[in-house]
């Protein structure tokens, strides 16, 4: 009879399968070592959302209508899976190489030679940070924040403004200091 050894190490249970928040962003690292950042509200948190979609396309498999309905419901409810799955993903990755902007649609990627840097746009009721490249280019990130999430924070400004924090994670990365992952990458043996 074989036994599973299935120890959990503290730190692993701590740390909320490594989901950190610093400032006004969550932030994620990789096994590959890159930086996932995203703000709340950004992203579905769970994956388990995708399901629900997923099990109405197989209900319309077994549904009594005829074959070309059934068909036609269980793809829409493929793409509205899909779609969910996608959703779960928005945000910034950062590398030593670049910072990838990932929205539901799709994903755009920016050597650090070509980014100028992170600056906040404040509208009355709601704020959004711009990726701002060497070209004067301006491209929005995939989500809002609150207004307020764009003023430094503290009485004297102590603490950093959203933009700002995202500007800190740009120069960690461009310097090679993105947080390690706190479990090593498995090896093969």
């Amino acid at each position: 009879m074989t036994v599973l050894n299935l120890e959990l190490d503290p730190a692993d249970i701590s740390t909320g399968m490594n989901i950190e928040q610093v400032g006004s962003f969550r932030t994620r690292t990789t096994d590959d070592g890159s930086l996932e950042v995203w703000a709340r509200g950004w992203r579905l948190e769970s994956q388990l959302y995708a399901l629900i979609p997923m099990g109405l396309s197989l209900m319309f498999l077994f549904a009594p209508m005829s074959l070309a309905m059934r068909g036609a419901g269980s793809l829409v409810m493929l793409a509205a899976t899909l779609g969910a799955f996608r959703m779960t993903k928005p945000g910034l990755l950062f590398t030593e190489e670049a910072v990838s902007i990932v929205s539901i649609v799709r994903t755009q990627r920016f050597p650090w030679g070509q980014v100028g840097g992170f600056m906040g746009e404040r509208r009355h009721d709601e704020a959004r940070i711009m990726l701002i490249l060497e070209d004067e280019r301006r491209i929005p990130l995939p989500g809002t924040l609150d207004p307020a999430e764009l003023d430094p924070y503290g009485d004297e400004g102590q603490l950093l403004s959203a933009a700002d924090q995202l500007n800190r994670l740009e120069e960690l990365a461009r310097a090679g200091d993105l947080p390690k992952p706190a479990v090593p990458p498995a090896t093969e043996r």
